[in-house]
């Protein structure tokens, strides 16, 4: 199981899109530099900005069976 999934998530989904840092903040209100330091694994998110990449893109927490 990865370390930190929630995180390990939200940074490939992140790294994954084509579009822009500039373009993603634009559409997210969070702003470029928060976004370029949480892709290159400087820094990590706070719980409101999580929240809005994960309805942005459309991912959701479920809890395991088990």
């Amino acid at each position: 199981m990865a370390e930190h999934p929630i995180t390990d998530k939200l940074r490939e989904a992140v790294l994954d899109d084509s579009q822009s840092f500039n373009s993603l903040a634009a559409e997210t209100g969070i702003s470029r530099p928060t976004l370029v330091r949480f892709a290159k694994g400087d820094g990590t998110l706070r719980l409101d900005h999580a929240e809005t990449l994960c309805r942005y893109y459309q991912l959701e927490l479920v809890k395991r069976k088990g």
